[in-house]
């Protein structure tokens, strides 16, 4: 199942992906698929729940960036 837009629902592919243990390849636990309608769907959920613009300018981008005058 998938959380999307507040609602658990299958995977579109009905596929499962089988997640091993990398260091004895053993199945650790299975994922679904998603396919494009499941992944619309979840972009469009997350564009809904922040709307706004979805870039920084660079003056934004910058202000994050600690000042070269603290410690560090």
């Amino acid at each position: 199942m998938q959380f999307i837009a507040g609602a658990w629902r299958p995977g579109g592919s009905g596929r499962e992906l089988t997640v091993l243990n990398p260091s004895d390849d053993t199945p650790v636990t299975r994922m679904i698929v998603s396919d494009e309608t499941d992944v619309a769907a979840a972009v469009a959920a997350a564009r809904d729940a922040a709307p706004g613009p979805r870039r920084c300018t660079r003056r934004q981008t910058r202000s994050r960036q600690a000042p070269a005058s603290w410690p560090g």
